[in-house]
């Protein structure tokens, strides 16, 4: 997007752009567009998500949305900032553990609920509207009391995303496909992975660790593991403030 498209959304997302007084402007509302376009996200994925398409579901013709929305880039950022946004924001209660592992529940089921959120790239734009001022405030208010300076409080926010989003990402992808792991396979691996080409690996094959997970749950605990040791480094961070 360029800087007038950027300013544009940013005020649409705001609430600060004024709106039609009359004619198919003042019948239809950027919210209107923007939710109809993540419901076809949904229901189809991004790529169906066409200016045209969403014209149509609503009953115009689609050069009435672009008088509400200059490109389809503001309408994927909208997309993504509507869809985006946590329902709810949890309270800090002093435990930053506990807050940023429900801050992470609450993000997965988000991603679940719109899967079509982890084929879109994120921008700085997203940082900048409602859902991510807000998502970032809930986290900065989580580490509120934790004795790091800003700047690394912001390091934990971006350490912590990443993580949620790569999860997010690979459980998506491999829940979503055919089960590979068949007894034919199983087989074939048997034959290949053995102790002296793979020693390290092999004894994982043979006792059933090395393999695809039955559910998403079941990658759940995964996620909890990598959390866990996130949030062992910065307790170890912290140790390490407190004692200079």
């Amino acid at each position: 997007m360029n800087e007038q498209e950027i300013e544009h959304v940013l005020r649409i997302g705001w609430g600060l752009a004024e709106p039609g007084a009359r004619g198919p402007r003042a019948e239809l509302s950027p919210a209107q567009i923007v939710d109809t376009a993540v419901t076809i996200a949904d229901e189809q994925g991004i790529s169906a998500v066409t200016m045209a398409r969403v014209a149509e579901r609503l009953g115009f013709s689609a050069m009435s949305l672009y008088r509400h929305l200059g490109s389809k880039e503001e309408l994927l950022a909208l997309m993504i900032d509507r869809a985006g946004r946590f329902p709810e924001m949890p309270e800090s209660n002093g435990d930053w553990r506990s807050g940023l592992s429900d801050m992470a529940r609450r993000a997965i089921v988000l991603y679940r609920q719109h899967p079509w959120l982890l084929d879109v790239p994120t921008s700085m734009v997203n940082i900048l509207l409602p859902g991510g001022v807000r998502t970032t405030e809930a986290v900065l208010a989580i580490l509120r009391d934790v004795p790091l300076a800003q700047d690394e409080k912001l390091a934990i926010l971006l350490a912590f995303t990443v993580t949620l989003r790569a999860y997010a990402a690979l459980a998506r992808d491999i829940t979503s496909q055919a089960k590979v792991f068949t007894p034919v396979v199983g087989e074939i691996l048997g034959e290949v992975i053995t102790a002296d080409r793979f020693p390290n690996l092999a004894p994982m094959l043979d006792g059933g660790l090395y393999g695809e997970p039955e559910s998403a749950e079941e990658m759940d605990e995964d996620l909890g593991y990598a959390l866990e040791r996130l949030f062992d480094g910065i307790a170890a961070r912290i140790a390490q403030s407190d004692a200079r």
